[in-house]
This record gives C-alpha cells, structure tokens and sequence, in this order.
C-alpha cells in the first residue's frame, strides 16, 4: 500500500449542513449509515429517505431502504437497454471513438453471462479492428497526431493494440509496418509520453491525465514487451502516488461541496452560472473524477477484485463528497463514483450509497436506454463535431451502466472463458501493493 492514514474519517458540508460517515473508515461500506450521527453540534440519522434529503436539498431524494429484487431486475433492465443503445450507435462508423471499443471490450471480459460475452466480443472486435485500420492509414499518410498531437494519438493506439491482445486478435502482423511496429517506433520518439507531473502538483487534470498514460503504457509494456515501451523503473506506481497525494488534504475537497452543491448542480446541467462558481464547481468534480480514476486504475477498469483498504483516503473523500455529487444530479459523475464503490467491494445489498446513486441514475435514464438531454448533445456536436459528439454520447452511457450492471473478474478467468489474466498480478506488483483481492 502506497499511502496509509491513521484515521480515514471525513467531514463534509452538504448544503448548509455538515455530514459526518462514521462507517466509512471502520467497516468500508456504508451499511450502517441509518446509525445517528453527530455533527454541528447537532444529530441527525440518515434512516430515511426524508431525513437526507433535508441534508443536500429538496430537489432529490436519497433512497436509502434495502436493494430489493424489484430493484435488481430494474437494473438489469437498465443495463440491457443501454447496451442495446450504445450497439445502435455505434453501428454508424461516425459514431465510433476508441471509448466505444473500450465499453464492448469491458463487457466482453466481464459481463456475467456467456451470450452477454459471445455479443460484446463480436463488436469488440470489429470496432477495434476498424480503428486499427483506420490508425494505420494516418500513420502511412503522414497525418498522425496532426489533430490532437503525436502524444494523445500513440496513447490511444497502445490502448487500443492492448485491446486487440486481450481479445486474442493477432497484432504482430504486416512486420515493420505494421501498427504494432509501427507504434513502437514512434513512442520511443516521444518523450512527453513517459512525463509525469512536476513535484508537487495539485492540478487534478493534470494528475489524471498523467496516470491514466502510465497506466496505458503499463499495460502496453506488458503485454507486448518492456522493450517495447521503455519507461523508468516503477512509472505506474509514481504516477498513482502522485495522483492520491491531494487526497491528503482538503484542497478543492468536500468541504468544498457547502459552496459548490448548488450550483454544481446548474453548472452539470448547462446552465449559466458566475466565472468564479463555475471555476469551483469544474474544480469540484475534476478532483471526483481524479479520485474515481484512482480507483479504475487499482482494479484494472473493472477487471479485477479489489481490497477497499487500497485507498482509503481516496474513498473517504468520496464518501464525504457524495451529497453533492448527488444533488448536481450529473449522470457521469454519480455513475463514477457509484462505480468506485462498487469496484471496492461495496455491493448495493450492504451499502446505501450504491443503493441511492443506482436509484437515481434508473430513474434518470431516458426511454431510449441512454442518459443525458439532446440539446446538450446538440451543442457539443456544433463546438466539438462529430467525434466530441460520439465521446459525449458514450461516456454519458457507460458510466451509468458501469454503475448499474453485474460483473465478474478477470482474476478468476480471462476472456470468454481463457485462462486467468495474469495481467492483475502484474499490477498489484507494479503497483507496490501487497494484494489487491479479497
């Protein structure tokens, strides 16, 4: 374990009051959230659904009572409706990005049923051959990275070349001029590549952006070779200890969320607010999303099991800042951060948090099975064209069904039944821990 805290207790404002999670550091989950509580000098208890809900506001309702069968079947309907959005989306090749491949190559792997996997690794695999294809062509045209830059086009290309190793497709193919090699030969040219953050810094795009490279790169040099992708020696783990560093302390943190609440919520929903508040509220959820990814990364993006002591600050910072995340009633957001508990082994049985957040990412979900407003689409459509469109449109999906739907790890059994992929061992060890499971 990379960072280890006496006391993992957190104190969050939401709205004008203040909330205190006595359960989140002693028992993980938080099962015993309807147990009283002190705070202000006050005490409350989080037992209904009324009590919470005059803790962050009126305009959303904590629901708190025990996961039902009425309420998994309601998920898993969810689940299913937006998997068959997303493969009717992304049937038309404009609404393609390399995050489309991503989410079939995640179900693939780790949804629960064989036919869910059968399907998922069907598009998986054309999606990713498509981009494959498509990559080649600007690299043998000269136009790769002219866009975006030669940074952000390689990182992609080795995320998606991982993709294609761990569906079983053949990726060594053409020789020298075949993307693999190809790749190969450009990344050792890039030197901004393999940066890290300088010293100290507290930026939290900066520090996501960071390990979300290394953690690219990382897999990259272990499924295709350390030679491959040269980098310093433990790059992963320097990243990671980087990126939870402002965990530590309360900087743009939950206590935040007593200024940021309400207009979090105007901001995450398109409407204009005050330079300074919106410059907070992106503050605010670029820290959540810096500790959410925190958490994608330990458990490999889902694939493996993870112990929810291997960042405890981290989570508590989430704990702390949920009544806010809540109340802006930001699909993405709630549907991170529900998913950052789930993947540390906080189920909707045992954990009233989960519970809330999947209740109202279900009741947010629109007839289509998708999530978010078409005007809002509309208008990323016009300053960010098609492809900022197709991101939009997916990420608005995936992480609302990321929160929602049953998964199994890959630290049992590998894709569609293979052997078990041993890439989790690796990052437990690339990542200094000692064991990641439970």
């Amino acid at each position: 374990m990379l960072v280890v805290f006496v006391s993992y207790k957190v104190l969050a404002h939401a709205s004008t009051l203040a909330y205190a999670s006595s359960s989140v550091a002693d028992e993980g989950c938080s099962a015993t959230i309807d147990k009283p509580v002190k705070f202000s000098g006050e005490a409350s208890s989080f037992g209904t659904s009324s009590t919470a809900s005059a803790l962050v506001g009126a305009n959303i309702s904590w629901d708190f009572s025990s996961w039902t069968s009425s309420d998994a079947t309601a998920a898993k309907n969810a689940t299913n409706r937006a998997i068959d959005f997303l493969a009717h989306w992304a049937a038309d090749p404009s609404h393609r990005v390399l995050n489309t491949a991503s989410f079939f190559v995640e179900l693939a792997g780790t949804a629960p049923e064989n036919n869910d996997r059968a399907r998922a690794q069907v598009i998986a695999v054309n999606f990713t051959n498509g981009l494959a294809h498509r990559a080649l062509q600007r690299m043998a045209k000269g136009t790769f990275g002219q866009l975006l830059g030669c940074r952000h086009d390689l990182l992609e290309v080795m995320q998606l070349l991982t993709y294609q190793a761990e569906l079983g497709q053949k990726v060594e193919g053409m020789g020298p001029h075949g993307l693999l090699s190809r790749t190969k030969a450009e990344f050792k040219r890039c030197g901004a590549c393999t940066s890290l953050p300088e010293r100290g810094c507290k930026d939290p795009a900066e520090l996501v952006d960071k390990l979300l490279a290394a953690y690219v790169i990382d897999e990259a040099r272990y499924r295709f070779g350390e030679s491959a992708f040269p980098t310093r020696k433990g790059h992963l783990a320097q990243a990671l200890k980087m990126a939870r560093a402002p965990f530590a302390t309360s900087e743009v943190g939950v206590t935040d969320a007593s200024k940021s609440s309400g207009f979090l919520q105007r901001f995450s929903q398109g409407e204009t607010v005050g330079q300074s508040e919106a410059k907070l509220a992106k503050a605010f959820s670029m820290k959540a999303l810096l500790a959410t990814h925190i958490v994608f990364v330990l458990n490999g993006f889902d694939r493996f099991a993870t112990q929810r002591s291997a960042a405890p600050e981290v989570i508590a910072w989430l704990r702390g800042a949920f009544p806010a995340i809540l109340k802006s009633g930001d699909v993405e957001l709630i549907g991170e951060v529900v998913a950052s508990f789930r993947a540390m082994g906080c189920s909707f049985q045992e954990d009233a948090m989960v519970r809330a957040g999947a209740r109202a990412l279900i009741r947010a979900q629109r007839q289509d099975g998708a999530w978010g407003a078409e005007a809002h689409f509309a208008t990323v459509r016009a300053k960010y064209g098609l492809k900022g469109e197709a991101y939009d449109v997916l990420h608005h999906v995936w992480t609302p069904t990321s929160a929602l739907r049953l998964r199994r790890s890959l630290g049992d059994v590998g894709i569609n039944g293979s052997a078990a992929d041993a890439y989790g061992q690796h990052l437990r060890q690339a990542l200094g821990v000692a064991e990641l499971a439970e």
